[in-house]
């Protein structure tokens, strides 16, 4: 007579994880707008050809470290924006906290 073969629940999860994580990251990586499988590729260092990895070069621009700093000028144009949201928000507070003050004393 044959045993049946058994399996433990922590097995089956580890046959699960082998199957769904890469295709989790595939599907999370499509959402960011990634090519999952290339990313792949260069994580283990897998290339095809020497032709694809110039095309991939060409067509995609990492984006910059954050060892480098902005230019000045785009970096005083951010804080002047800043600056403008932090009073536009500040006016918002000043506005809701009055309102608030006003239901209080309705009360």
């Amino acid at each position: 007579m044959r045993h049946k073969t058994r399996i433990t629940p922590f097995a089956r999860f580890l046959i699960f994880a082998l199957i769904a994580a890469p295709l989790i990251y595939l599907g999370s990586a499509y959402i960011n707008g990634e090519d999952g499988v290339q990313n792949i590729k260069q994580l283990l260092g897998i290339e095809s050809a020497e032709g694809e990895r110039e095309r991939t070069e060409d067509t995609y621009t990492p984006p910059s470290t954050r060892g480098e700093a902005p230019p000045a000028t785009d970096r005083a144009q951010r804080i002047e924006q800043l600056e403008a949201r932090v009073k536009q928000l500040t006016s918002e507070l000043e506005d809701v906290r009055a309102e608030l003050r006003e239901l209080r004393a309705a009360e």
